[in-house]
């Protein structure tokens, strides 16, 4: 799937990220393998034992050296040490247009319509903090999103979480949803199975480099057919007919760990 990986002595680290233009169906049957992951192949020749979270120092320093290799652009011998990469600023979105049709800044404890149902959530941080109860139960807020066509959008911070998940449900009977994962190197988008259906529809991913303790403006555009999710500087594209239903709730989501929310607006 174009994912790349170096290795060092008994170390090998696998960035995790597929190409652009992989086909859906890859996608979605090695969905659990497009994640950094680190293993001693001297002691796990399989690699069966995902042990990044044993060896972050090893991890950075292997994930640095895939990149001094990609920035020299071979890989037959160590390229020379070049001057530190310095990040391009993200271009701010442009202003919001419509008519705004909700605006909680979740600075203080959810009130109703807005709901915690799972895991803790404290403000802090100038925003609402939801921890996850374990790594399948998330820390899930839920709040309404009442429209058709229009924008969602809204700030978020990762902690220690390892993915946010905003999922957004259809109205009328089915329970039928979609969802949008943000993931620190990458964003999917994909539709939620329905009954009679074990696995979601993927149906666009992009890689993404987000940093923890930042704050990040996720924007989310319907019109008909097509969603357009935007995020540090990348912007997603999926058609479905379902993106074009009438919209009812939204739950956002931590798993496994802890992550910030904030300034959510909603426009028609």
């Amino acid at each position: 799937d174009g994912v790349f990986a170096t290795r060092r002595g008994p170390w090998k680290w696998i960035e995790g990220v597929p190409a652009a233009g992989v086909k859906r169906g890859a996608l979605k049957i090695r969905a659990a393998e497009h994640k950094p992951q680190l293993y001693n192949l001297v002691e796990d020749p399989a690699e069966t034992r995902d042990v990044s979270a044993d060896h972050p120092k090893v991890a950075a320093g292997l994930k640095a050296l895939l990149g001094r290799y990609r920035r020299g652009g071979y890989s037959r011998e160590l390229p020379p040490p070049m001057p530190p990469e310095v990040a391009a600023p993200i271009p701010p979105l442009p202003p919001l247009t419509g008519q705004v049709v909700l605006r909680e800044s979740l600075t203080a404890a959810s009130k109703a319509p807005w709901a915690a149902i799972s895991g803790t959530w404290a403000a802090q941080d100038s925003g609402q903090w939801g921890t996850a109860v374990n790594a399948k139960r998330p820390a899930t807020l839920r709040g309404p999103l009442p429209i058709t066509d229009g924008t969602l959008q809204y700030e978020l911070s990762f902690g220690r979480a390892d993915r946010h998940s905003l999922r957004i449900h259809a109205a009328g009977e089915g329970n039928r949803s979609f969802r949008v994962t943000v993931w620190p190197t990458r964003l999917d988008i994909a539709k939620n199975p329905e009954k009679g259906e074990t696995a979601p529809t993927f149906l666009a991913r992009y890689a993404l480099e987000l940093k923890n303790k930042t704050w990040y403006t996720l924007r989310i555009t319907f019109v008909g057919d097509t969603i357009t999710t935007q995020c540090g500087g990348v912007t997603a594209t999926a058609k479905h007919a379902i993106f074009a239903e009438p919209k009812e709730r939204m739950f956002l989501q931590w798993y496994d760990g802890d992550g910030g929310l904030r300034s959510v607006v909603v426009t028609r």
